[in-house]
């Protein structure tokens, strides 16, 4: 699962772990946390049965983001496939869980 670090690029969306998640019931959420202009900014694509509320905390390697909220669109994927996707925008809130 590609881990994109540069604000200016598109986190890719591959169509076969898209096909492979759904068969065990699970959905994409893009991710992003930290500020574009943070250095420990990151986004990428998780797929997961629940989508993540606002305020809980997702434990990254190197880091710990708040969830601040989520939006929705619609992307459309290679071969017209459409599918509504949660972006999860979080705030880097320590190095570990010890520092929240």
């Amino acid at each position: 699962m590609p881990i994109n670090r540069d604000p200016d690029e598109i986190t890719p969306l591959d169509p076969e772990q898209l096909k492979e998640a759904a068969q065990f019931g699970l959905r994409p959420i893009h991710v992003i946390c930290g500020d574009p202009s943070d250095p420990g900014y990151v986004a990428f694509f998780a797929y997961v049965h629940f989508v993540p509320r606002a305020g809980e905390l997702i434990d990254l390697d190197g880091g710990v983001c708040r969830v601040a909220s989520i939006s929705y669109k619609v992307p459309k994927h290679p071969g017209g496939h459409i599918q509504f996707i949660p972006n999860v925008y979080a705030i880097r809130v320590g190095k570990g869980q010890e520092e929240v």
